[in-house]
């Protein structure tokens, strides 16, 4: 009787290990879209950056001047919580209108920034 205890148990050890659902780790989320508008009443300098932390190694991915009454666009997918920044700087004196886009979504705009001469903006959005 105890071995057929003994055997009954381990057959019922091994069922549950085997028909136990498997944890791969934790799933990884989606990446957002990131779509990023701007343009201004005068020709100025975009630059964007991401990085996968605040304060963490910065990658340059787009470097562009825009002419006056032309408008840029850039678009990426980054993971949620990572960073995209947007500096904007213009050598004379601007307006400049921006928005950042998160899947289709306004996440962050201004229109008509002021900008004096020789000014610069860097911007900071964190992908939700």
């Amino acid at each position: 009787m105890k071995k057929l205890t003994f055997l009954g148990s381990i057959i019922l050890c091994l069922l549950v290990t085997a028909c136990s659902k498997k944890n791969d780790g934790i799933p990884t989320p989606a990446d957002h879209t990131i779509k990023i508008t701007a343009s201004g009443t005068a020709g100025f300098a975009a630059v964007i950056y991401t990085a996968g932390t605040f304060g963490g190694v910065q990658k340059e991915v787009k470097n562009v001047t825009v002419a006056a009454g032309t408008s840029f666009e850039f678009s990426s997918d980054q993971p949620s919580g990572s960073f995209v920044f947007l500096k904007l700087s213009s050598d004379v004196s601007n307006k400049i209108t921006y928005k950042i886009y998160d899947n289709g979504t306004i996440a962050m705009q201004e229109v008509g920034k002021i900008f004096t001469t020789h000014g610069t903006s860097t911007l900071t959005y964190q992908v939700q």
